[in-house]
């Protein structure tokens, strides 16, 4: 039979609870895992003084023999959202190595809001730099639509499902142009997606089209989209990639590579002595002004012509004409997951 809890008694559980317990909201958090585990045990060196623990970022940052990863703060995600949650997390922390690092007035709040936009423009004021401005390499992997919104894929009208895959996560897309803001970005290490969970099968509402034919699939065409794209838009970083189908689509992605390279206009020196040369640009006159405007809108009138009634549905799904079926190859055999094999990123 239930008896009802007396107050004398409840109050000597109570206070006996309170015995054991623990306030944790005095105990320091770590802080981001990313630093944390290269120093292992060693943590709680940060809190040692201000000198030790802007050398010891330092150290985290750039790489040293004696940590865990001696390449540097280095990011790996297997899933857009590990992506996007952990260059938001570490852009959420200030490095704090120099003196006035995290702003303090309206005037500052500015000025780090436009170094965290644009470093490579304002790098005087590295000073407001955070911990993913430090990044210097990222290992990431994704699922086949996710990487296709990520490198904002426009074979076959793709692009027509960017509000979709915006809707789905409820924030803003996070794309390849997140790069620009990493200065520090020295390599960039891409696995292309294996067999999807459950199988190449798509979903009713997934947002993008569909990417698998119903009785013979073609996972090395939207390979090919996918790394394509890679080459096109990621020529000025250094980049490598993995999972290729077979010997042949790697050749075949190297020229792409290749081609896009050789197409930059600028490297960056030269953008530097051209900015020098002008003084940062050549004002031009009111016509001249008009006329880029009226060139403009001709261009945006032009894409949206070309964009309506455009017979590219039928790209999707892509119709495997391999000599032998593509899905059948041992690579694509694996689940989805990251594999950690070495990857040799080729410098130029």
């Amino acid at each position: 039979m239930h008896r009802r809890i007396t107050h004398g008694k409840f109050e000597e559980r109570l206070a006996r609870f309170n015995w054991h317990y623990k306030d944790v909201q005095g105990v320091r958090k770590p802080g981001p895992f990313e630093i944390v585990e290269q120093l292992g045990d060693w943590f709680s060196i940060l809190y040692v003084s201000h000198q030790v623990r802007a050398i010891t970022m330092r150290l985290c940052i750039t790489g040293s023999g004696e940590l865990i990863r001696s390449e540097g703060l280095t990011i790996i995600a297997e899933s857009y959202k590990g992506v996007r949650d952990r260059l938001t997390r570490l852009g959420d922390c200030y490095v704090m190595t120099t003196p006035n690092g995290v702003p303090t007035s309206p005037t500052e709040q500015v000025l780090s809001k436009a170094y965290e936009r644009f470093p490579k423009i304002h790098p005087h004021l590295s000073r407001f730099a955070t911990l993913g401005h430090g990044i210097q390499k990222i290992s990431l992997s994704m699922d086949w639509l996710s990487i296709m919104h990520f490198l904002k894929v426009t074979a076959g009208g793709f692009d027509r499902c960017y509000d979709s895959f915006a809707r789905f996560h409820k924030k803003k897309v996070l794309t390849y142009e997140v790069f620009e803001r990493l200065p520090c970005l020295d390599e960039l290490v891409i696995r292309l997606p294996l067999r999807p969970y459950g199988g190449r099968k798509d979903r009713p509402a997934q947002a993008g089209p569909m990417l698998w034919h119903a009785n013979s699939p073609c996972p090395r065409a939207v390979h090919r989209v996918i790394y394509e794209r890679i080459a096109a838009v990621l020529a000025p970083y250094n980049v490598a990639v993995g999972n290729f189908i077979d010997s042949d689509e790697l050749r075949r992605y190297e020229v792409a590579r290749a081609e896009a390279v050789k197409a930059l206009n600028f490297t960056e020196d030269e953008l530097d002595n051209l900015y020098a040369e002008d003084r940062g640009g050549v004002e031009l006159s009111e016509d001249e002004k008009g006329l880029s405007k009226e060139l403009e809108i001709a261009r945006q009138k032009k894409r949206k012509q070309l964009n309506v009634g455009r017979v590219q549905d039928n790209f999707w799904p892509p119709l495997c004409f391999c000599d032998e079926p593509c899905m059948l190859a041992r690579v694509l055999a694996a689940q989805n997951i990251t594999r950690y094999g070495k990857l040799e990123v080729k410098r130029g």
